[in-house]
């Protein structure tokens, strides 16, 4: 281990086989890998809300076209149509963020070197699963599955604080 990263709460953590304390580095590993699960459901929340305005601007559209006469409500058609187109390319770009960064978690993940480490994460932080459906899949005990989070959290760390110590971007640690 590197000197700064004792500092900076790089260290690897002191297991207690319970997963009760985490470290600062693991709790903000943590905190990090469970923004996957609300960013997955904030893309999940935005594709519905694009599909409804999507559904209400074709209702809508045709309304600009078979408007009878001019006046006022043909130029609050247009307005609502010109906020709905807005709102469409906000809500995209919203959900663009939001799967940049899932992809950037997944790489996270996938810089595990042990495929159960990134299985148990991938449970845990994408699927939300409790500690007792996660050691039934991976055929441990809870306990065990706890002793692995934290190594898991322990690796995924220190490869993010070596990553910033040699100037690469953290998704790619």
């Amino acid at each position: 281990m590197k000197s700064g990263q004792q500092n900076r709460g790089c260290a690897p953590a002191g297991k207690n086989g319970r997963g009760e304390a985490l470290t600062p580095a693991q709790a903000e590993t943590a905190a990090r890998l469970g923004g996957y699960r609300q960013s997955a459901w904030r893309a999940e929340r935005l594709a519905e809300e694009l599909q409804a305005l999507r559904s209400l601007g074709q209702r809508v559209i045709p309304l600009l076209t078979g408007v009878r006469g001019a006046g006022p409500d043909r130029d609050r058609v247009a307005r609502t149509v010109e906020r709905m187109e807005l709102c469409s390319r906000r809500l995209q770009q919203e959900a663009r963020r939001c799967l940049d960064e899932q992809q950037a978690l997944d790489g996270m993940l996938e810089g595990l070197a042990d495929e159960r480490l990134r299985l148990l994460l991938w449970l845990r932080y994408a699927r939300g699963l409790g500690w007792e459906p996660i050691s039934e899949r991976l055929d441990i005990s809870e306990r065990w599955a706890r002793k692995l989070h934290l190594r898991a959290l322990d690796e995924l760390a220190v490869r993010q604080c070596e990553a910033t110590e040699t100037g690469r971007p953290q998704e790619e640690a």
